[in-house]
């Protein structure tokens, strides 16, 4: 189920949070563009105050098309570095009746009555958790991760069936 009117207030509190890796990414490509962007400025605006004769000769075209550049350079560069971090969620939410993947503006919210269980996948230890339509929503294999699925399987009522590998429903168990 997607769900972009959903208040908080509606899910309950927030049980564990687990940023992902994407939350850092974003950071540093603000700071770099931002850092860029204020050496660009401060570039533009001491050429433009400057009053050194020899400088005073140089093609203004030469200068305009060195900040034309580094404009372009920057917007483009930033568009391009945010429109491939926004399509990566950047936390996977347990809540008080609901999982939330938080992914801007297309957050998916399940509610626990739709969690059929909670798998690991053999090749990489990835949690996964199963969902009533089908879907699967995988969120990490560390520390933090196990966690979540912790708080996950207490909070949507299921029981593990090889801890803390395998959970699933007690009326879905058949070990």
């Amino acid at each position: 189920m997607n769900s972009r009117g959903s208040s908080n207030a509606a899910l309950g509190a927030e049980v564990y949070r687990l940023p992902f890796a994407v939350q850092g990414a974003k950071r540093f490509v603000l700071s770099i563009f931002g850092g860029l962007t204020l050496m660009v400025s401060i570039w533009a605006a001491l050429m433009l105050g400057n009053s050194i004769p020899a400088l005073g000769h140089e093609s203004r075209a030469l200068f305009t098309g060195i900040l034309v550049f580094f404009v372009v350079l920057i917007v483009a560069g930033f568009s391009a570095a945010w429109w491939v971090l926004s399509r990566y969620p950047h936390a996977f939410v347990v809540r008080e009746r609901a999982v939330v993947l938080e992914h801007g503006a297309r957050t998916r919210v399940v509610p626990f009555e739709d969690v059929l269980g909670l798998d690991q996948r053999a090749e990489d230890g990835t949690y996964v958790v199963a969902v009533a339509d089908g879907s699967a929503i995988p969120f990490g294999n560390d520390h933090e991760s196990r966690a979540a699925a912790r708080a996950l399987v207490e909070r949507a009522g299921l029981e593990w069936t090889q801890e803390p590998f395998r959970a699933t429903r007690a009326s879905t168990n058949r070990a």
